[in-house]
């Protein structure tokens, strides 16, 4: 396609003609400037796709190396729970190999991952210290998944230098009215946005309320599925759950209007402490279950909190807000789903008891 690259200078206008040629698969790939470059960054949709080419392939190494060379099974539920001791030391001697080579094989894939992540957030205009819930099991796919729908945070506005079809230089028949309103300083929303919109008002304690109690329903209903429907109790229930009310929390309070991080953490747990009594005062779970969990669940409503408040607080708010929020809506059933269809086996300990009889068999 012929292209004319056109530059202001001097109050003149430079016309550079130049032929662009469209590679296949150029929209899911990204450059090595963006991956190794100082200032490098990754759109949602090329870094959904490097995160999905790179698991698969992960995966096929593990599966291969584990079956081939150690005649062991491989499956996906080994990323939530490779092993009942997370300590390489603290395993049995026949697995300290095993994991110690998958460790080797993982490095690569950690390396690069964390650079994508890094360049995803610098992309969202998200803090890069978010970067360590690429370690958090469960969590991170959470995370991947809202990195994946939040948009760009970089100014919209064209560069001095644009690429502008041919077409456009040629003469008219008849001069058409010229709306000199620029596109990118209007946000069309979708009815989702609207909605959202009005049911979320500006004022702090009003959206405080709908904050605290709209995860409510969500919450219930997820456990319902969850313990109920699937009758699983896994890391979505005790982890990924904690993380998602966590982090939309902040989003729906800061949706009209940026909050603060204390506003965001205080709402996140408020919004945790009213889903557990709901969930306590509809009998889906007992009291001493939530209890057990609260320990576990604090650090993960904070980390949540933390991811929601900085995608609130964006200077380039737009739809990415609305989008997340469905977007975890949808996407934690989804793992909860798909961890109660993964194979696993229940370990298998050997117990062996002698008793030792000090009689002459005759007295037996």
């Amino acid at each position: 396609m012929n292209l004319l690259k056109t530059s202001r200078d001097a109050g003149t206008f430079r016309i550079h003609s130049m032929e662009c040629a469209r590679e296949g698969g150029s929209e899911a790939m990204v450059t090595l400037q963006q991956l190794i470059g100082r200032d490098g960054r990754v759109g949602p949709w090329r870094f959904l796709a490097w995160g999905a080419w790179l698991f698969a392939l992960k995966f096929l190494l593990d599966r291969v190396i584990a079956t081939l060379v150690f005649e062991r099974d491989w499956s996906p539920a080994n990323y939530l729970i490779p092993n009942e001791s997370y300590s390489l030391f603290a395993m049995p001697p026949g697995d300290r190999g095993f994991y110690f080579v998958m460790l080797l094989v993982a490095l690569p894939f950690v390396a690069v991952g964390v650079t994508l992540t890094f360049r995803r957030l610098r992309d969202a205009a998200l803090p890069r210290w978010l970067v360590v819930l690429f370690f958090v099991p469960f969590v991170n796919l959470l995370f991947f998944g809202a990195l994946s729908i939040v948009h760009s945070g970089r100014s919209r506005k064209p560069d001095s230098d644009t690429l502008v079809p041919f077409a456009h230089f040629a003469p008219r028949a008849s001069p058409e009215p010229v709306d000199e309103t620029l596109a990118y300083g209007h946000d069309e929303r979708n009815s989702f946005q609207r909605f959202c919109a009005r049911l979320l008002p500006e004022s702090a304690a009003k959206s405080r309320w709908v904050a605290v109690l709209l995860p409510v329903p969500c919450t219930l209903a997820i456990v319902f599925f969850a313990a109920i429907v699937l009758q699983d109790y896994g890391w979505g229930v005790f982890v990924g759950l904690p993380f998602f009310v966590g982090i939309v929390a902040p989003i729906l309070h800061g949706y009209s209007v940026p909050r603060s991080f204390g506003q965001s953490v205080s709402v996140s747990f408020s919004a945790a402490l009213v889903s557990g009594l709901a969930v306590l005062l509809s009998a889906l779970e007992g009291a001493v279950c939530l209890i057990m969990l609260a320990p576990l669940a604090a650090p993960i409503v904070l980390m949540g909190a933390a991811m929601g408040h900085a995608i609130q607080s964006r200077p380039e708010r737009g739809p990415g807000m609305s989008n997340t929020l469905w977007g975890m809506l949808v996407l934690l059933p989804v793992l909860i789903g798909a961890e109660s269809r993964l194979p696993r086996k229940p370990s298998l300990h050997c117990t062996v008891t002698t008793v030792d009889v000090d009689a002459a068999p005759m007295q037996v």
